[in-house]
Order: C-alpha cells, then sequence, then structure tokens
C-alpha cells in the first residue's frame, strides 16, 4: 500500500544534506539527515506548546517546569516530534529535488532521540521517464454506424421471445416446443444415477423440463433429441453412446440405455407486435414508436461501440510503440484491483471460492499483466495530456457526475453529497474526466477510416483500461 505524508507541521528545520540511491528506474531511496540542534530546537519547541495548553495543578498554562512537561508528555513529543520532523524532511524532498514523484512506500528513521543526529530514510516512487511516441495522425478505423432492418428485427425478436407465452399441446413435440419428461438412464442395466451421483442430469429425473431438439445447450442429448415426436403419456426407449472424451469419464465411450416418458408439451407462442399487452409491456403507445426507439438506441449504442473501438486501437498502439518502467507499487494496487473485479465477477457467475482460491496463482498472474498495460495506458495519456495542455473544467466534472449518477442508477445531487465526502472518489472522476478528454483529442487527431464487414475479435483482445474502466452511455 502506498503511503502519503498527510501531516501540517511546518516549523523551520535546516537539513545538513540528501543523499540518494537508485533502487531502479521508478525508485530510489532518499536520506535526509538533521542535526543533534536541530532536534534540539524542535524538541524544546514543542515542549513549549504542551506546556502553554497543559492543565497541570499548581501552575498557570505555561509555567509549569519544563521537566515536569516532558515527563507528563513524553511519550506525546516524541510522536510529535517524529511527525514534524518527517514532514519537514519530506518537504526539502520535493522542494530541494527535481523529482515527480508517485508516492512514498516506506520511510524509516524517524525514531528520533534527543541530542542526537537524525537520518529519515524515505523510500519514493516516481512517474515513469520515456519520451512519447507519435500520437497523432495514428490509423484506426471505424464500423459501420447505420441501423439496419435486421438490426431492429434481431432487437424486436429478442423482446418478443423474453414475453413469449407457453401453450398446452395435444400433439407430438416439434424442436424448440418445451416438454415435461421423466426418464431413467442405465449402462449395462446399472442406474447411471448409482454410477454418477453428482451428474443427476444423466441418470434419473422424475420430473423435468426440456427443449425438444435443443442444440445449442443440449443438457442430456440423449433425452433432448429422444423427445422429439413424443406426444404426451407416450414412453420411449432410446440408446446413446458418449463420446471418449465425455465431461463424466465414468460415462466417457460407454452406451446407455434411457427410459422416457412424455407428461406434457407446451408450444412457445409469440406475442404479435402489434399486440396491446405486449406494447405496454415495453412501454410504447405504438409498433411505430417502438421501432424507432429501437433505432434511435442502436444508433447511440453503435456510436459509443465505435467510440470505445477506436479508441482501444488507439492505446494499443502507444502502448506498443513505447517501453518503459512502471512504479512497483502502482503494479501492486493495480493488480490487487483486477484481481477484486475479477473475483466479484466470477462470483456472481456462482463461481465457488474454492475454485477461485485453487486457480489463484493463474489469475494473479493474468491480473498483473492486465495492471500493467492499464498503468501503462493512464502514464501515456496522462503525458499526452500535460503536452497538449489538455485541462479539465467544471462542465467537464458536471457531465462526468451526471454520467456517473447515471450509470448508477443516484440522483445527481445525492452523488454530489456523497462525493464532497469523499475526496478519493472525486480525485477519481476528476481523473477518468482528464483521461477521456484526451482519447477524444487522441479520436479527433487520428486517420479514421471506415471498417467493412471485417472480423474485429483480435483487435478486442485488450481493453485501454482493463475491465473496469470502459464507459458506456447506453444503459441496458
Amino acid at each position: 500500500m502506498t503511503l502519503f505524508i498527510v501531516s501540517n507541521y511546518l516549523s523551520e528545520i535546516n537539513t545538513v544534506n540528501i543523499q540518494t540511491e537508485d533502487v531502479n528506474a521508478t525508485r530510489k531511496k532518499v536520506i535526509i539527515s538533521l542535526s543533534s540542534e536541530e532536534i534540539s530546537t524542535e524538541r524544546n519547541s514543542l515542549v513549549k506548546q504542551f506546556a502553554g495548553s497543559a492543565k497541570i495543578p499548581g501552575f498557570r498554562p505555561g509555567k509549569a517546569p519544563s521537566a515536569m512537561i516532558q515527563k507528563r508528555y513524553g511519550k506525546e513529543i516524541r510522536e510529535e516530534l517524529a511527525r514534524k520532523v518527517i514532514t519537514k524532511a519530506y518537504e526539502k524532498v520535493t522542494k530541494e529535488m527535481t523529482l515527480k514523484i508517485y508516492g512514498v512506500v516506506d520511510i524509516k528513521g524517524a525514531d528520533v532521540e534527543e541530542n542526537a543526529n537524525a537520518d529519515v530514510c524515505f523510500t519514493i516512487d516516481l512517474h515513469p521517464e520515456f519520451a512519447l511516441p507519435t500520437y497523432k495522425g495514428l490509423a484506426i478505423h471505424k464500423h459501420p454506424e447505420e441501423v439496419t432492418e435486421k438490426d431492429v428485427q434481431n432487437v424486436i425478436d429478442h423482446l418478443r421471445s423474453q414475453r413469449m407465452d407457453y401453450i398446452v399441446a395435444e400433439g407430438p413435440a416439434a424442436e424448440g416446443d418445451y416438454v415435461k419428461v421423466s426418464y431413467t438412464g442405465k449402462v449395462d442395466d446399472q442406474l447411471i444415477a448409482d454410477l454418477a451421483p453428482d451428474d443427476t442430469m444423466y441418470g434419473t429425473q422424475s420430473v423435468t423440463w426440456e427443449k425438444a431438439g435443443e442444440k445449442e445447450m443440449p443438457g442430456n442429448e440423449a433425452v433432448v433429441q429422444g423427445i422429439l415426436g413424443m406426444a404426451p403419456n407416450e414412453k420411449k426407449t432410446v440408446t446413446h453412446t458418449f463420446a471418449s472424451d465425455f465431461k463424466v469419464a465414468v460415462l466417457a465411450g460407454k452406451t446407455a440405455e434411457y427410459e422416457i416418458e412424455v407428461k406434457e408439451v407446451r408450444k412457445c407462442v409469440l406475442p404479435d407486435i402489434n399486440d396491446e399487452d405486449f406494447l405496454e409491456s415495453v412501454e410504447a403507445k405504438s409498433s411505430e414508436e417502438l421501432l424507432e426507439r429501437i433505432k434511435s438506441q442502436l444508433e447511440l449504442r453503435k456510436q459509443q461501440d465505435n467510440k470505445n473501438y477506436m479508441t482501444m486501437q488507439l492505446i494499443n498502439q502507444l502502448i506498443d510503440a513505447v517501453e518503459f518502467e512502471i512504479p512497483e507499487s502502482a503494479i501492486d494496487d493495480e493488480t490487487q484491483s483486477v484481481l477484486a473485479h475479477h473475483m466479484q465477477h466470477f462470483m456472481k457467475q456462482g463461481v465457488k471460492r474454492e475454485e477461485f482460491e485453487a486457480h489463484k496463482d493463474t489469475l494473479l498472474a493474468s491480473a498483473r499483466k492486465t495492471a500493467q498495460r492499464n498503468l501503462k495506458s493512464r502514464f501515456l495519456v496522462m503525458k499526452i495530456a500535460e503536452a497538449e495542455g489538455i485541462k479539465i473544467e467544471d462542465k467537464d466534472i458536471h457531465d462526468a457526475i451526471l454520467r456517473e449518477a447515471y450509470m448508477s442508477n443516484t440522483h445527481p445531487e445525492a452523488l454530489v453529497k456523497t462525493l464532497q465526502k469523499d475526496r478519493q472518489a472525486l480525485d477519481g472522476i476528476r481523473f477518468q474526466s482528464l483521461f477521456n478528454k484526451t482519447l477524444e483529442f487522441l479520436v479527433g487527431s487520428a486517420n479514421v477510416t471506415i471498417q467493412e464487414h471485417c472480423d474485429h475479435k483480435h483487435d478486442h483482445e485488450h481493453s485501454h483500461e482493463g475491465e473496469s474502466s470502459q464507459e458506456s452511455t447506453h444503459k441496458e
């Protein structure tokens, strides 16, 4: 964890000398030497301050003997002296040395003693030094933003499928019908439920629903395919040979026999786009209004997708164009942030903590690699902002707060009150605003061409801010 000096004590201490030692390209040790006379002077000043406010029976404020003050408040005086020495020593580092400090990661030697010299050693991580690569006029491409009838129809189909009805059918099950079924599986007259008790879908099910002929997520393929053409109350026996590399090892390469009984068949009925109940469920007064709204939303989404796609290309080009070392403390902090994001994502998907722990080393290595790219992009973009004199204004912060409030479903005034109490969160919004503004500058200065019908899977392998900082103006 990076440490930062926050004390406000600023009384004068004149350093004897400053020594530096390079640990690596982005880390230094800086030793500030203070004389015993300076320490004594500062200590005496502190004793007077304590005497002026101390309430000691028999003495007016400021009149108690120094020895009595030091005896009663010795521990507090030593702690306060250490803080003052550290603060002033750090000020000397920042004022007398031309260092662009990223953060202080360690402090040693603050335990000062009376009548003795003191050395304060700061271990400091520095912003990396590097020459900016060419960043204007970079060649990038974007995808067509025209919304086609097929795009709109895909959304309509999705909305209708979410609201489909399931009607009981008397006839045989066709592909896509939902079937209430029971089945029992055996291998050589031995129940699969006994052979593979943890994989119940391949054994015995007294009642379950299956989608007839399902190919994308077939579940028990023997049953899903076997129920095609079966009518309610019909029974049938089917055989199925599992692949030699089947995921349930005990069944791999074996031929199973399933006794199936269909209890009920339901056909999926999609609502008509002009159906009143359907339109009410999507909050539209007419199908024309719905189609127009979908088209507008798709246009915005394509524009935002293109914006993310173009900035990602720019970031990847910049990252690949220059090499520099990144402060180790920054990598450590960002790695933990990425790892926490991964863990939260896996937990939401139902991955157990035990499984996460079993692959922690692999995940940690991946998180560290992502962290390094994230940080490299930040240092690059911030240096470009500095070179171009790009600044954030009140309007930028206002827009960022409105966007954050929208994305988090929070009232803007409530978010402002939260930010007033959380300086770190506000600094984060300031940084992201400057980052995004600089990216907009880079896109505006790039050589952009339209790429038709391209497979851009490879282009999405890297993200300029990992997995947690891509912003979207569209809310699903």
